[in-house]
């Protein structure tokens, strides 16, 4: 409802209209959709952010508050503010596929090794909230506020 726009009319707030999102398609990923285009039995590429940026791009028909994104793309509401300046690529070959950048995006979560951790901890560039339940923190202590 929220995507639509559906729940904000439900409750008497605001819509606002999000703006469209430029998002750039390379000649590659342009070649792709068309082709794939001829087998979705005329309904548009549709693409989908949710919060966590996690991305769907399929054909499907078009649903209400659909945002149009250049000929015969679709987004809904939510997933719009999360597109502007993204681009999407298609990468040819073994393991090839459709490549997405997203500006957008929160920063991907990395692992830290036990050293770097130190480290980090040494310079002062991190600190370590241990929220493990008491049982657990008996097994092994780390440096924690």
């Amino acid at each position: 409802m929220n995507a639509s726009g559906e729940l904000q009319k439900l409750i008497g707030a605001e819509v606002c209209e999000p703006a469209t999102p430029t998002i750039t398609i390379s000649d590659a990923a342009s070649k792709a959709f068309e082709a794939a285009l001829a087998d979705s039995g005329g309904d548009p590429l549709r693409l989908k952010i949710d919060a966590q940026f996690q991305y769907e791009l399929l054909f499907g028909p078009r649903d209400p508050g659909d945002i149009e994104v250049r000929t015969s793309g679709l987004l809904d509401r939510s997933s719009a503010r999360r597109a502007n300046g993204m681009s999407i690529d298609f990468i040819d070959g073994t393991g090839g596929g459709i490549k997405i950048d997203n500006p957008n995006a929160p920063p991907k979560v990395r692992q830290l090794s036990a050293p770097e951790l130190k480290a980090m901890l040494d310079r002062g560039e991190v600190i370590v909230f241990d929220v493990r339940p008491e049982d657990e923190r008996v097994i092994a202590t780390t440096p924690s506020v």
